[in-house]
């Protein structure tokens, strides 16, 4: 739900579906540890800032923090599917700060904030 980069959209936040390729039904990932195989996962959203641009910018984190609640072993929904949400709740001036969340089946795992730096 929400919209894509780029898309000029009113309102930025994010959620989409993901999972590693070539992960197990389990959210992890062979020969890989389980926070580690999280940790990848919760850093890949794009900044839901980039949903309010117009046009493709570059973008940086200025800085970039999480938290996991759920350790050590959280649970995916069927399949090894984590929801991920991605909020900007404030974007000016070049700067965005955004909340971010990693969904399992049992609630939220992991919550983040970030500093965005936008160039555009």
């Amino acid at each position: 739900a929400g919209a894509p980069p780029a898309a000029g959209a009113a309102d930025a936040d994010l959620r989409i579906w993901v999972r590693h390729k070539g992960g197990d039904d389990s959210g992890g990932v062979p020969n890989v540890a389980a926070e580690v195989a999280l940790l990848a996962l919760a850093d890949m959203a794009p900044p839901a800032a980039c949903s309010l641009f117009a046009a493709e910018a570059p973008v940086s984190s200025a800085t970039w923090h999480i938290n996991v609640l759920d350790a050590p072993d959280p649970e995916p929904y069927p399949g090894g599917w984590w929801l991920l949400r991605t909020r900007a709740e404030h974007a000016r001036e070049g700067y965005s700060s955004q909340d971010m969340e990693v969904w399992g089946r049992g609630g939220p795992v992991a919550v983040g904030r970030q500093c965005v730096a936008i160039y555009a």
